[in-house]
Formats: C-alpha cells, sequence, structure tokens
C-alpha cells in the first residue's frame, strides 16, 4: 500500500514531523513556483491517492468521466513529436529510414547530444510510436516531447531591505500572500549573502545560465549582468562564430529558434535571475546573490509550457557557450533517460546544474500514485543521482520549511508546507519565501517556491566558483554542502545536509565528498546472493536496493517478509535503471525499465515471479511507505 509524507510544523516548538496519508499527484511538469496550489489536481480537480497499482475508476475529470486508459492521466506531451537519440554513426538516409516505420520525419537536430525531433502525423500516438522506435537497433532512445508547465503566483511590493534571504536582521518585510502586509522574520534565519560580499560579489567571468521563460532583457537590474556573445554581431543575420546559432547575444530563445530570449508574459525566468545575480550599487530595486556574475539568458518555454526538446537543446547551448551553472527552477513526474545524459554531459564538460526540489510537500524519495493507479516519479531533474546536480528545498525567514500561500505566516500545521524534501534525494534548503526580485516591465514582486530557491544556490556557487575558478562542479557542490548552517528546525534527515545554505562559509568550505553512496540508490546497490536481512526507518531511510546478475530465459521468485505494522513494497527494475525511481513512460507504460512489484498493503509479505529476459545485472528495490522495522528478502528461482 502506497502513502506519502504529510509534513507539519508545529507551531510550539517549531518541530518539522511527518506523518502518512494517501496523496496523488500534480499530473504535470511544472515550473517550480508556489501560489499556494501543491495538491494533487487532475484538469483542475483535487483528487486523493490511491493504495495500488490496478485501476481504481471511473471517476470524473472536469465533469467528464474518465477513459480507462492511462496515457489520459500522463503529464503532457507535446502532440506529434518524439525525441530519438540515434545510435552514434548512423546515417542521415538511415535516420530517415527509421523514423519512417511510424510515418515520421526528421528535423531540428541537437548534434552535441545526437538528437533529433522526429514528427508524426496526428494518427500516431507520441508514446507509442516512442515504444516502437526505441525498439530498433539504430535508436538508443526515444521519448515523448514532455512539456513543463508553470504555476500562477500574486505579486507584491518590491524592495531592496525586504530581501531577508540575502540578510535577516529580524526586519519587516512584505510577504506573497497577504494579509498581513508585512512580517517579522529571525535574525540570522538567512544565507549570509551580505556577509559573503565582504570577500567576493563574484567575477564577470563566471556565467550563470537561466533555463526559464527568458527575461525582461530591458530591466535595468538585469541588463547590465547579461552574458554577451562577444563573436556575434547583432542583428547582422550572420552566425559569426559558427556555434550554429544565428545574432545569439545574450543568449538564446530554443522554444521558438530565435536570438531573443525575451520574457514577455510569464516573468518566473525574470524574477529567478535577479536572485541569481541582479545588479548591485546601481540605486535601482534589490541585488542578486551574486551581482557580478554574468546571466546567460535560455528560454526554453511560456505560459503553455516547457518542451523537453526545448529544455535539451538549451542545456547543450549553455554548455557549448561558456555557462558554469545552470539554472533549473523547474521539474516534474517524470523520468528522463534522454535528460538525464544531457545533464550528466554538462557534468563532464564542467557545468554545475542546480535544480529546484519542487512544491508538491511531498518526498523526492518516494513513488507516488494517482487515484487511477497511474505511478509517478519524485520530482525530476532535482532528483537525479548525478555529482553534478545540487537538489533545493524551501525554507522561510523563520529558517523553518517553505510553508504554502494561504498558511499563517508562523507555521500553520501540516497543510502549511509546500516544499519537496528528500533523505537522500533533496541537498540543502535555501530562501524560498516572501522572495522579493526583478520582474516584467522593469519591476520588482514577490514569490514563493523552491524556484526561488534554486537561484540563490546558483548564486553562491557563483560566488564559489568567482574565488575558486579551477574548482570542479563536485568540488562547489561539495563546499556549499559542507558549510550548510543547522538550525533545529530543519534537522532531522529531511535533507542530505539537514541545513540551510551559507554563502560566507561555502567561500572556503570543505571539497571533501559531501554526498557518500548510500544503499537508497541504483548506484549504491548492495550484491545479494540469496537472502539478506534489512531495516527500514520512516521518513529518513525508506529505501534499500540490492542487485543480482540473472541469466536469461531464467525464472526467478521474489519473496519479502515484513513485520506487521510497517508498509513494506518491493520492486524489481530492468538492467540499465538508475536513479531511485526511474519511471520514464517511454515504453508507453509504467517504465522501460520496470520488470515487476509486490504492493500488497501494510503488513502483508510479498511475492512475485518473472523470467529474465537478459542476462545482466537487475535490481531488488526494497521500500517503505510508512511505519519502521526488519525485513528479510529472498531472491532465487522459484
Amino acid at each position: 500500500m502506497v502513502s506519502s509524507n504529510h509534513v507539519s510544523t508545529d507551531s510550539s516548538r517549531g518541530a518539522f514531523r511527518v506523518k502518512p496519508r494517501k496523496f496523488g499527484v500534480l499530473l504535470a511538469l511544472t515550473v517550480l513556483v508556489s501560489g499556494g496550489v501543491a495538491e494533487a489536481r487532475i484538469g483542475g480537480v483535487h483528487h486523493q491517492g490511491t493504495p495500488r497499482m490496478t485501476w481504481r475508476g471511473p471517476a470524473r475529470i472536469d465533469g467528464k468521466a474518465a477513459t480507462r486508459d492511462p496515457r489520459r492521466l500522463l503529464p503532457r506531451y507535446v502532440p506529434g513529436e518524439v525525441i530519438v537519440q540515434f545510435r552514434r554513426q548512423l546515417s542521415a538516409g538511415a535516420q530517415d529510414r527509421i523514423a519512417s516505420t511510424v510515418e515520421g520525419q526528421v528535423s531540428h537536430p541537437v548534434p552535441a547530444l545526437n538528437l533529433q525531433v522526429v514528427t508524426l502525423p496526428s494518427s500516431e500516438d507520441p508514446l507509442a510510436a516512442s515504444r516502437r522506435l526505441s525498439a530498433s537497433p539504430g535508436v538508443s532512445t526515444a521519448e515523448p516531447n514532455w512539456i513543463y508547465e508553470p504555476l500562477e503566483v500574486i505579486p507584491t511590493d518590491p524592495a531592496f531591505a525586504d530581501q531577508w534571504g540575502l540578510s535577516n536582521t529580524g526586519q519587516t518585510h512584505p510577504i506573497t500572500d497577504p494579509p498581513p502586509a508585512s512580517v517579522q522574520g529571525l535574525a540570522d534565519a538567512d544565507a549570509d549573502v551580505s556577509d559573503a560580499w565582504s570577500i567576493t560579489q563574484g567575477s564577470p567571468d563566471t556565467v550563470i545560465a537561466i533555463l526559464d521563460s527568458g527575461v525582461d532583457l530591458s530591466h535595468p537590474d538585469l541588463s547590465p549582468n547579461l552574458w554577451v556573445n562577444t563573436g556575434e554581431t547583432e542583428a547582422n543575420g550572420i552566425d559569426d562564430e559558427g556555434n550554429g546559432y544565428v545574432d545569439d547575444i545574450v543568449g538564446y530563445d530554443t522554444l521558438s529558434n530565435d536570438s531573443s530570449p525575451q520574457d514577455d508574459t510569464v516573468g518566473h525566468g525574470s524574477h529567478v535571475a535577479g536572485i541569481a545575480a541582479a545588479a548591485a550599487n546601481n540605486s535601482i530595486g534589490g541585488a542578486g546573490v551574486c551581482p557580478a556574475c554574468k546571466l546567460m539568458i535560455l528560454r526554453a518555454g511560456d505560459e503553455d509550457g516547457f518542451p523537453l526538446s526545448a529544455t535539451l537543446e538549451a542545456i547543450v547551448y549553455a554548455v557549448d557557450n561558456g555557462a558554469n551553472i545552470i539554472n533549473m527552477s523547474l521539474g516534474g513526474p517524470v523520468w528522463s533517460k534522454l535528460e538525464r545524459k544531457a545533464l550528466d554531459w554538462a557534468g563532464d564538460n564542467g557545468v554545475l546544474v542546480v535544480a529546484a526540489a519542487g512544491n508538491e510537500a511531498r518526498d523526492n524519495d518516494q513513488l507516488f500514485y494517482s487515484q487511477f493507479g497511474v505511478p509517478f516519479a519524485p520530482s525530476y531533474p532535482a532528483s537525479y543521482d548525478l555529482p553534478n546536480v545540487i537538489s533545493v528545498a524551501a525554507s522561510n525567514d523563520l529558517d523553518r520549511y517553505g510553508y504554502r500561500t494561504g498558511c499563517d505566516h508562523r507555521g500553520g500545521g501540516a497543510k502549511c508546507v509546500f516544499t519537496n524534501w528528500g533523505h537522500t534525494s533533496v541537498d540543502l534548503a535555501a530562501p524560498g519565501v516572501d522572495i522579493v526580485s526583478t520582474f516584467l516591465a522593469g519591476g520588482y514582486t514577490t514569490f514563493n517556491g523552491t524556484s526561488m530557491s534554486a537561484p540563490f544556490v546558483s548564486g553562491v556557487a557563483g560566488l564559489v566558483l568567482s574565488l575558486n575558478p579551477s574548482y570542479t562542479p563536485q568540488q562547489v557542490k561539495n563546499a556549499i554542502l559542507n558549510s550548510v548552517d543547522h538550525p533545529q528546525d530543519l534537522a532531522g534527515g529531511f535533507t542530505v545536509s539537514s541545513g540551510r545554505l551559507n554563502a560566507q562559509a561555502a567561500l572556503t568550505g570543505s571539497t571533501a565528498n559531501a554526498t557518500p553512496r548510500t544503499d537508497g540508490i541504483m548506484a549504491g546497490a548492495v550484491t545479494i546472493n540469496s537472502r539478506k536481512h534489512g531495516s527500514l526507518s520512516f521518513p529518513t531511510d525508506i529505501n534499500d536496493i540490492y542487485k543480482k546478475r540473472l541469466r536469461a530465459g531464467k525464472s526467478y521468485a521474489v519473496l519479502l517478509d515484513v513485520p506487521r505494522r510497517a508498509d513494506y513494497d518491493v520492486f524489481v527494475w530492468k538492467p540499465g535503471a538508475a536513479d531511485t525511481w526511474p519511471v520514464d513512460y517511454g515504453c508507453g507504460g509504467f517504465s522501460c525499465l520496470f520488470q515487476k512489484a509486490g504492493v500488497k498493503g501494510r503488513g502483508k509479505d510479498e511475492h512475485l515471479e518473472f523470467r529474465a529476459r537478459k542476462t545482466e545485472t537487475y535490481y531488488f528495490h526494497v521500500t517503505l511507505f510508512g511505519g519502521r522495522g526488519s525485513y528479510t528478502l529472498r531472491v532465487g528461482v522459484p
């Protein structure tokens, strides 16, 4: 039986508590701004989760009866498009022949990742086409062109003195969702950014790529800090430096395929950019965390969504054109093999990625189910187990985990927490509540969300790199995680570090490994011969993963003996699985990497059998959804 975490802050003590409850999921990939919407919704109608992997309908969605087709419940994707990674050295003619098997046409290449967008006729379903293309010997990976979608927020008045995340003296500042019009914070519940500025305000040689909705390019607090492509001549219609993009002076719009990444209607990217690196000491508005750093602007979406194809191309542009850091204040419940490969490739090329953990008030170490039994992964890209990715939760001006719009600012109980967390999947917390920053039309506004927390960390990463330009992405990540503050209300193992960002300490933070391998991820899986005894405890240790090499054509049995009061399940993953929950949907079902699962419910032993199709390493994933206790896992022949 599958439960989620119900998070609360005890208003009298500030203690962070977790209780199990049934919970659905947000059925869209979302830009991670909290406007108070952290409920599970399908078509605008709230639904509670169901504890099993079976269909539980019928139900009604926006007044219409739900069909029994689980694909109707998946995150959105671009109609008529599939992203394909062909095998290396495959000729253009061979690619065209493979695309023709689904009546598709190859277009819009991303050469660095060997990707192509295959356009399909309206009669072809992208999910089914992805599955057929993936089966081709000439294709490495094929996925629907998933869409990231924005959430709306309500702005309030801006002012530099209101930027409590930079320096919190306990001052009064406006909040995102009045009344009241303002509140008083807790002194030093900040990221110590103003303290770090006495050492460095960054360097123009350090470039932070804002992969988002674009920015207001003429904003007086952003325009001075825009990265400039010095090899390109503006508006001459020529690709002067030969990078494949014409007139890309400050970045690129990979959504519209033009050289102007202007944010005209969304405002999200403008806000994020200002947090990371708005100009300082110009007598205008506020200041960014790294005010001397440069901002490379990459528009990969708008109010209608952020296609995966545009996101992947933006990652490639950032890497190829000298970005040191990519800020990704977006995400959703789809594990994408292509996105993971792109971010891993970015790390190999010296680029750090900072990702927002999500605003669904749930544990990124867990799997979730919709009302109709459709499983959803944690928030990605934040939950990819990659050494160059930092996952960021939100904290508020009292050094508590981020609360939800519409709640009392002092805590407000369990329903008020919006930030995601995760003992192994979320690295640290950073200011993400009532954050004042730049907005459209030269303005300023106040937002909530892990979208705001991520650029705080990107800015601090910029400060660290400016002072230590030879650092690798892993060293920057370690310096940040090894130097966090440890407020009492952020304790309890809800993130890897159990801490909140400290910019000043990060400048001299230790570069020793801050993310040791655990057996709760595929990379840390423990070999099992026939039997293993283990124990889990909710919520700080909820996954144990084992591995075993199986022989093709042979049948295997998996038995999990569990304690009566604990809610244990077991999942078997195929060879090639990565991270903790690789739920990718690209094969048209739960996951191309999923083999079988036992999910009977609380206190019930699990038994399943399957036949191995390949002679390779398979993964046996024991997970806990509530309670604690010891278990015994057996893997062998029936």
